[in-house]
């Protein structure tokens, strides 16, 4: 039986009104190169230091505990706070207002001797310290997207363009706009792809190592350009860092926008989804003809084919986080389960009446499997016991192409070609606000990983990013050449890359929203997959000319010259051959 108690104070509200702040100006004084960030990191450490004081006064439950007393609590309000979503807030992250105040709730229902009590009404006084601090860090969140932005624009007028800068649009090495590449004789495009790419000369351009292009940049003279002034003949090289010269030469070319391929893999047909495992050991892709094939990521060996028991394309791809699961959809109603070390199927297919599934996506804890479906449902499942869970998510009226969860689970994110992008509440299954809309086929979707911002691409040429919590746009347009047929953030979230019919990938910078570093080029096809490795060293892209190619980023550069040390930790298995 639940009973008042005399004071909230009792249970660590003392300390809410002395953590009360106003944003600063993002303009601010003193030598910071981002105003604003350590507005926006104070304001979250405080919150972080204020919850975990208010957890203690509650007895310290659990975050199970939690949960489920939020659920009994606030089960008209339809409260779902997952594990996830509460380790996010007790380490200083990030959430929308409802999920904070809803732990706010719950802690405040136990008192100082961890007895259950009533919980502050919503909108109680109580409550205010809480709510101003959240409006407080949501507007120095946007004061400094809105900084870096600027800065950007400044930085982009005021300094000269360098004759090597990646962004110079007056770099003859780098046309503005790269014709589509030649189409693979026998590539029709995806299932729902309005048709292969207009034939045209290979562009120039950043080539892998497999078609032996040298490692400067051609004037169109065919000389040469140095990158910078020539150095004085001590037989030493000037560029710094650790490394031997040849490591340093490929750390600086890749550093100064020209992203270097390693040779490509060769698929047995149209490429459509790449994924790497979570250990990095493995590199998944899936094909048109319906055939799974993992390699090896470091010696391009073919480690194992998968059979999906489908004569057509294979779709969807995705690991489990633990990567002990790998999970195939495509045409057919079925999804398929592998473990990746035994190469063995785990269990049933999952199946329904629902037509081909498009895309697939693990939740961060790896309880749920969602799938988007043809009829325009998503439909979630538990990948262990191979059941459904709840009822599926319906809304798009036409077929979701992509999906993918937030990182602390507690969003779901899909994409259709009705237009729409539609946020979901996995836990309950009910909408999180309205849709938001492109003005075509939306057909790509990705999470940052700090889950600040979302990505969506389609049929309009263009990428938009978003305010999950606000659903508010974050930013201009980015503009792909040709429709975007895939996106995918690096694991620290400092570059965006896209993927798409003009047989191109394209790195973005998403605080700016400026291109970072010249397009990828090599494929003769149409980008339709793209992935980042768990380290953030290479990208794979795959694509229509049944290839899959990767690509070294400016953190494999970073590494190289010793700049950024490598993390330290296991690395899944690969299968025994």
């Amino acid at each position: 039986m639940e009973h008042t108690h005399e004071a909230h104070a009792d249970r660590g509200h003392e300390p809410h009104a002395a953590g009360r702040h106003e944003p600063q100006p993002a303009g601010g004084t003193g030598t910071r190169a981002d105003p604003g960030t350590e507005t926006v990191e104070e304001l979250l450490r405080e919150q972080s230091r204020l919850l975990r004081e208010l957890k203690v006064r509650a007895g310290d439950p659990s975050l199970r505990t939690i949960e489920r007393r939020a659920a009994q609590l606030f089960a008209d309000e339809r409260a779902s706070l997952p594990p996830a979503t509460q380790s996010t807030l007790f380490n200083g992250g990030y959430t929308g207002l409802n999920k904070l105040v809803w732990l706010v709730r719950a802690l405040m229902s136990w008192d100082r001797y961890g007895k259950e009590c009533a919980p502050p009404a919503y909108g109680a006084a109580a409550l205010d310290p809480w709510h101003e601090r959240w409006v407080a860090l949501t507007q120095a969140r946007a004061a400094r997207r809105s900084h870096r932005a600027a800065s950007a624009r400044t930085a982009a007028t005021a300094d000269p363009a360098d004759p090597m800068d990646p962004a110079d649009p007056t770099d003859p090495g780098d046309p503005a706009g790269p014709p589509p590449p030649h189409t693979h004789p026998a590539d029709p495009g995806p299932p729902d792809a309005p048709g292969p790419p207009a034939s045209a000369r290979p562009p120039t351009g950043a080539q892998p190592w497999g078609n032996h292009e040298p490692l400067s940049t051609a004037t169109p003279s065919g000389t040469a350009r140095p990158s910078g002034p020539p150095a004085p003949e001590t037989g030493r090289s000037r560029a710094p860092g650790g490394g031997c010269l040849a490591l340093r030469a490929v750390a600086h070319t890749i550093g100064r926008g020209h992203l270097m391929g390693l040779p490509p893999l060769e698929a047995s047909d149209l490429v459509v989804a790449v994924a790497f495992s979570p250990g990095e050991a493995l590199l998944a892709t899936s094909s048109r003809d319906g055939w799974v094939n993992l390699w090896d990521p470091v010696t391009h060996v073919s480690l194992a084919r998968l059979p999906t028991g489908r004569q057509d394309a294979t779709t969807a791809l995705a690991f489990s986080p633990d990567g002990r699961l790998l999970a195939a959809g495509g045409p057919g109603t079925l999804v398929r389960l592998w473990d990746p070390a035994t190469r063995a199927v785990t269990g049933p297919p999952l199946t329904g009446r629902h037509g081909t599934v498009r895309a697939v996506a693990f939740s961060p804890d790896g309880a749920l499997l969602a799938a988007a479906c043809e009829d325009g449902a998503v439909r979630l499942w538990d990948p262990v016991a191979h059941e459904p869970v709840g009822e599926p998510l319906t809304g798009h009226r036409d077929a979701v192409h992509a999906l993918a969860f937030s990182p602390d689970g507690t969003l779901l994110a899909t994409v259709s070609r009705d237009t729409t992008v539609r946020l979901w509440d996995p836990a309950t299954g009910a909408p999180a606000g309205e849709p938001l809309r492109h003005q075509g086929a939306v057909v790509t979707v990705a999470f940052s990983p700090d889950g600040t911002l979302l990505a969506t691409g389609g049929r309009d040429t263009t990428v938009r990013l978003w305010d999950p919590v606000t659903h508010e746009p974050a930013g201009e347009p980015l503009h792909h050449p040709g429709a975007v047929f895939a996106v995918a953030f690096s694991p620290d979230g400092t570059l965006l890359a896209t993927g798409g019919r003009d047989g191109t990938a394209r790195l973005w910078d998403p605080a700016t929203g400026r291109p970072a570093g010249r397009p990828l080029t090599g494929h003769q096809g149409a980008v339709y997959a793209l992935a980042f490795s768990p380290d953030g060293t290479l990208l794979a892209t795959g694509a229509g000319d049944r290839t899959v190619r990767l690509w070294m980023t400016p953190v494999a550069a970073r590494r190289m010259t010793g700049d950024e040390p490598a993390p330290s930790g296991p690395a899944d298995a690969a299968p025994a051959s």
